[in-house]
């Protein structure tokens, strides 16, 4: 009886990968940590990121998204605030306008309506008035960080 032998086809060996443990750690260095896209639990912009950042960075404690005249954010009339900062002794409340949400004729005629609302609210507590700052003078964290 004849011994059977499976066939071998005769096809190169493609080179394999190095391949690198999976558990790995990526050492980077802080001026060039990647953005996260959230301020503690809250989705955030690159720019309200870098803001942030800034912030924590002078010790300035703040609030983000914080929504006043109505139960939630979403409620018609609400007004949310970007960042409550809290300097010593007062609070400043300051918007980021984006690229995309701030630059329309209607857009920026409702946050002035809305800024207005919220500068007579906080006048009867002390806040300072609403600051607005533009997203181009954040694009990048040694911006952000000499613009705080």
């Amino acid at each position: 009886m004849k011994k059977l032998t499976p066939y071998k086809l005769d096809v190169p060996r493609k080179e394999r990968w190095e391949e690198t443990p999976l558990n790995r750690v990526e050492v980077v260095d802080a001026a060039e940590e990647p953005l996260t896209g959230f301020i503690g639990d809250w989705e955030a912009s690159d720019i309200e990121e870098r803001f942030a950042r800034s912030l924590i960075k002078q010790g300035i404690a703040f609030s983000f998204r914080e929504h006043f005249f109505g139960p939630t954010r979403t409620t018609p009339g609400a007004v949310e605030i970007d960042f409550l900062t809290m300097p010593v002794g007062e609070v400043r409340p300051i918007q980021i306008d984006g690229e995309f949400a701030h630059k329309t004729q209607r857009q920026k005629d409702d946050d002035r309506i809305k800024d207005a609302l919220f500068d007579e609210f906080g006048r009867k507590y002390g806040f300072a008035p609403v600051k607005r700052i533009p997203g181009e003078l954040l694009q990048t964290q040694d911006d952000s960080d000499a613009l705080v």
